[in-house]
């Protein structure tokens, strides 16, 4: 009877390494693919830009940081997961369904939008910003960063990999919060 018990749940150690490889790739909590999976895309997306001469292809990269994120984890993990979840299904529901989603941790998403016009792109982002302003997370409205980079045959040299564009936008983000406090303090 035990070695019928142990066999049947023998197909989970033949696929332990399928296993592994899908938990890397994709955050089964928040349902959105990891970056890992991000860093790929990119890259492909890079080598495109950067073969295809005569085409005007470019990629815009925009990540969404949820402020204070940190506090929420410290004292319920629960509420925490259910708040990402809450962001994740706003950008499904918002994008298009040729960008790619992606939460690269540390309550941060990532956006890949290939060839959007600029209108387009703007649009969206807009309709997204304002659906997002309007959740309210355990009873306070949610605070937001966001970075964008465009890449295109100009720059594209200057970010081969994703690494150099999430350390680009999160700079931006971090200028974006530095301007924002000393507007406060002139104010104040």
């Amino acid at each position: 009877m035990a070695r019928v018990i142990l066999g049947n749940w023998g197909w989970l150690d033949r696929n332990r390494a399928d296993i592994d490889s899908w938990a890397a790739h994709y955050d089964k909590m928040i349902k959105l693919q990891t970056e890992y999976n991000a860093s790929k895309y990119y890259q492909k997306v890079a080598r495109f830009i950067t073969k295809e001469v005569t085409a005007d292809l470019r990629v815009d990269v925009l990540t969404i940081h949820w402020a204070h994120s940190s506090q929420i984890r410290q004292f319920n993990e629960d509420d925490y997961l259910a708040n990402l979840r809450q962001i994740a299904k706003v950008l499904k529901d918002e994008r298009f369904p040729s960008e790619q989603l992606y939460y690269v941790g540390g309550a941060t998403f990532l956006i890949i939008s290939l060839d959007v016009s600029p209108t387009t792109y703007e649009f969206k982002n807009r309709a997204m910003m304002r659906d997002l302003r309007q959740l309210t997370l355990d009873g306070t409205t949610p605070q937001f960063q966001w970075g964008h980079l465009q890449v295109d045959r100009r720059n594209v040299l200057g970010y081969p990999n994703l690494d150099r564009v999430l350390r680009h936008v999160e700079r931006e983000m971090e200028t974006d919060l530095v301007v924002e406090y000393m507007k406060q303090e002139v104010v104040n």
